[in-house]
């Protein structure tokens, strides 16, 4: 973790997470957003899900805007989460769109974009014996 002295992590603190493994996880995605990727990086914290994210300026994005959520690559997440994520965070913007920003142990950053209409697979169908012990998928 940096030193606190640091503003970055000064202004993540003053959002009102208490937790240290997340504002650590959020400081190295802001860091990326930021100094890497080059974005104009703006930090917000939702009280309700306890999770910092940010909301980045730039021309590549579709609506001029993209949400990036900080997150540790040991995360578990569920489609019903993402779900409430993109309800909670995306209200006012067409077409609720969130980057999934995944720290990984080296520090280095993977982001993987999201956007609603994300429903779970159908359960396979069950498969069809053609002949007496050989299986088939059609």
């Amino acid at each position: 973790m940096p030193k606190e002295k640091d503003p970055i992590l000064k202004k993540l603190q003053e959002l009102g997470c208490n937790s240290q493994f997340k504002l650590a996880i959020a400081y190295q995605v802001y860091l990326d957003l930021s100094e890497v990727r080059k974005l104009q990086v703006e930090s917000r914290y939702n009280k309700e899900l306890d999770i910092i994210y940010f909301v980045g300026k730039g021309d590549e994005f579709p609506n001029g805007s993209e949400i990036f959520i900080p997150l540790s690559s040991a995360s578990f997440l569920s489609m019903s989460w993402i779900e409430t994520l993109q309800q909670a965070i995306c209200q006012d913007r067409e077409g609720p769109r969130i980057t999934m920003a995944f720290k990984e142990q080296d520090s280095s950053v993977m982001y993987y974009c999201m956007t609603t209409g994300i429903i779970p697979p159908d359960p396979p169908s069950p498969p069809i014996l053609k002949k007496p012990g050989q299986l088939s998928t059609e």
